[in-house]
């Protein structure tokens, strides 16, 4: 059985709140600050700033702090049922991750923005390795991505995925591939595997013109690994008007719009092609086909040390967003390289935070570079207590919502 402590220092109240934890009681209406030591010198903070307002409502915020260059300890991308949309909560998901992987997952945060209609990521998201969505839209591409390599480096960064099919007889031009398994690719040549959702079934848009393109594959079930060249034959070519079931070993390629329509052909049918995915580093300047996980930040809240301001804002997202005060969840990276995951609730007994405040608290926790992750009922944060259980340590009465995927902190066995 894996070694664990737990050193409970509490400003105030320090055995009720240990009760509150090993019971999991909500602790979001408690006005008290404590922090929670785990193995591997993890520490979990909870922090109630009493008359945040100056009227007196208080605030709620709750936060993981750990070494990421700790060896003993990373960070995983965790998607729910391991499917590009879906959706699961926090602890659902953290709990059949580490069921099926066996790995030691001991605390975590929601991640990032989706869809509420089906649990479609927005943005680029990978896991393990495997390449589940991608950035599309032009305009999105200025948001940053947290990352981790192969190699255990980490850090932000903008990414480019990009793909093409190659015809290997040199028949036709090569297809280029916008978009990974997006169920809304309306303007884009899109490919989709079996992992698209539940179902494996890409459906139709209503209204518009548009192609599929059938490929069974010879040496992938088709899961997309940067810099690995998958090989396959065109199976079936046809207008894309109702749903399609894509199997294990196939992939489907799709192409809407008056511009993309006719870049699926007929004369494709038989022809034997490869395709692969390659990753753009923006920083660094050149391809990094070593990631292990990354997703995607809505913004930046801090960068180089530099708390972001509302004009730039304004250019990923609507004033409501930005200066109301809502349950927020974020990622950052202290000056000592420590790694914190920080939510702030919203609810009867916490005001929420807008972006500036939130910035400004993190610039407080000497972050230098922070992303903002997805917030409102979202908002989850969970720890492990000392019977080795996953608890919720946000409001458990709110914050329950199915998301999907979360970030989840995995401590190496002894």
């Amino acid at each position: 059985m894996k070694k664990f402590k737990t050193k409970l220092s509490m400003f105030l109240f320090a055995i009720f709140a240990m009760t509150l934890f090993l019971t999991n009681i909500s602790l979001a209406a408690t006005p008290y600050s404590y922090k929670i030591t785990l193995e591997e010198d993890i520490h979990f903070i909870h922090n109630t700033i009493i008359n945040y307002d100056g009227h007196g409502g208080n605030q709620e915020v709750n936060y993981i702090e750990f070494d990421l260059n700790n060896e003993n300890i990373s960070l995983a991308l965790i998607k729910a049922n391991n499917l590009t949309a879906s959706k699961e909560t926090l602890l659902t998901q953290l709990n059949n991750s580490e069921y099926i992987t066996g790995k030691n997952i001991i605390g975590g945060v929601n991640g990032e923005f989706f869809q509420m209609s089906n649990g479609q990521p927005l943005f680029t998201t990978i896991s393990e390795g495997e390449i589940f969505s991608i950035i599309s839209d032009p305009s999105d591409s200025k948001r940053p991505l947290f990352y981790i390599d192969k190699s255990g480096k980490y850090g932000f960064d903008f990414f480019t995925v990009s793909g093409a099919i190659k015809f290997i007889k040199g028949s036709y031009k090569d297809l280029q591939i916008e978009s990974i398994n997006k169920l809304d690719s309306y303007k884009h040549t899109n490919i989709s595997n079996y992992k698209i959702n539940e179902e494996s079934t890409y459906y139709p848009h209503e209204g518009l013109p548009s192609r599929y393109m059938l490929i069974e594959l010879f040496n992938s079930d088709g899961s997309i690994f940067a810099g690995t060249t998958i090989y396959g034959k065109v199976i079936d070519i046809g207008e894309m008007n109702e749903p399609k079931k894509i199997e294990k070993n196939q992939v489907l390629i799709t192409s809407y719009g008056d511009e993309n329509y006719y870049n699926i052909d007929y004369k494709f049918l038989n022809e034997i092609v490869s395709f692969n995915f390659n990753i753009y580093s923006k920083n660094e300047q050149k391809f990094k086909n070593d990631i292990l996980h990354a997703f995607t930040g809505h913004e930046y809240l801090i960068s180089s040390g530099k708390e972001m301001g509302i004009d730039y804002y304004k250019t990923l997202g609507d004033t409501s967003f930005i200066t109301g005060r809502h349950a927020r969840t974020a990622l950052g990276i202290t000056s000592y390289n420590k790694v914190i995951l920080f939510t702030v609730d919203k609810s009867d007994d916490s005001l929420g935070m807008t972006l500036s405040e939130l910035s400004k608290y993190l610039k407080d926790l000497d972050i230098v570079d922070a992303i903002n992750l997805d917030g409102g009922g979202s908002t989850s944060i969970a720890l492990e207590n000392n019977t080795y259980t996953l608890k919720l340590m946000n409001d458990q009465t709110k914050y329950q919502r199915e998301i999907t995927n979360g970030i989840g902190i995995v401590v190496n066995k002894a």
